[in-house]
Parts: C-alpha cells; structure tokens; sequence
C-alpha cells in the first residue's frame, strides 16, 4: 500500500512555515529556530496515530551536529518529518526532503515535533554541502543538486536540476567552481543574525 499525500494548506498560518511559497535568504534565517551544519546518523520510520486517530507513518531522523549557527548547541538533534516508509507501507509528502546518513547539510529547523516537516520552507531550508571532483572543494548547493552560486538564489523555485544534462555540462562546471563556499555561507548567516538582532545561539 502507498499513500502520497497532497497537503493543501491554507494561507492564514506563517507563510513560509506553512506554505512552499519560497524563502527569501533573510526570511529564512529569521524563521529558523534552529540553523546547524550537520551530518545524519540514523533513519527510523515508526508507526503512529494522529490526534484524529488516524494511523500514519513518521520518520526520525537523528543529525551529528558539526556546528551550530543560531539556538542552542547539541551533539544530536533529532527530526520528526511525517512520511517514510516501512514494510510495504509508505507515506510520502510531496516537497519533503529526505535526510540519508552520510550526507552533510545546513539545516533551517522550526517547529520541530510540531509541524509535518521540520525544515523552513520544506526543501528551501536544506542545504547540501558537495565536493568539486576536480579539487575536492566543498561548495553549497540547494537541495535539487544546483549549485548556490549567490544568497538571491534562495529564494528561487526547487525545480529539477538540470546540470546533469550533457548539453549543460559546460554550465554546471562554471556554476560549481563560482557555487558559494561553506564559511561564505556560514558568514551571511551570521552577518543576518547580527542585523536582525537575533541570538547567535542560545546561552
């Protein structure tokens, strides 16, 4: 049995918290309660029941925290994103990322056990940290695999990457040399922290 579900959220909550309506960069650090450079360590779907009684999946997904960038500093952080699989049960929210062990990522966290998915902005509040091939320089990218090469990216729609195509092999080659490094980011972040008056991290 597979169940995709098609959430259609009103708009008089939050709107990039309960919308994909997509981030502006300084709306996105505002938002998060929680930003953390990050790597996952475990993956476990459970079965549970809604408030309503109604049986669902949920899937949690336990995070190494390398550093912490705004609220308080931890080893472990784990999220609960509604959705996953187990058996042949699978529950899917469509725009929901999926977190995997082994991958490194910046994460914008709100709402966390409050919310269907963690993440501000859903896959807008993950960011991939990947390597050039050519050098092994690690760079930015969004979570559809293109490379964030400025800050006004953000805020642009996820839609498929397309670097892969052989025709934009030349295009994604330029984008991952001239792709925001992981202190660059790091340092806009902080920089917006700083002009909005928000906590670094919490005492």
């Amino acid at each position: 049995m597979r169940l995709v579900l098609l959430l259609c959220l009103l708009a008089a909550g939050p709107a990039h918290a309960t919308t994909v309506v997509p981030p502006r960069f300084d709306e996105l650090v505002a938002e998060a309660e929680v930003i953390v450079r990050a790597t996952p360590v475990a993956r476990e779907t459970r079965r549970e029941t809604a408030p309503d009684g109604t049986a669902i999946l949920r899937t949690y997904v336990t995070l190494a925290v390398e550093r912490t960038l705004k609220g308080p500093a931890t080893e472990r952080l784990t999220l609960a994103f509604l959705g996953g699989e187990l058996g042949d049960e699978a529950m899917t929210v469509r725009g929901a990322p999926r977190l995997e062990p082994g991958a490194t990522d910046y994460v914008f966290i709100a709402g966390n056990g409050r919310v269907f998915c963690p993440l501000v902005g859903l896959g807008h509040g993950r960011f991939r940290v990947l390597r050039d091939g050519a050098g092994g320089r690690e760079y930015l990218a969004r979570e559809n695999h293109e490379p964030l090469t400025d800050l006004s990216e953000v805020g642009l729609p996820l839609d498929p990457a397309t670097a892969t195509l052989p025709i934009l092999a030349a295009r994604a080659t330029e984008r991952r040399a001239r792709a925001l490094a992981p202190t660059a980011f790091e340092a806009a972040i902080t920089a917006e922290l700083r002009r909005g008056a928000v906590p670094l991290r919490a005492p």
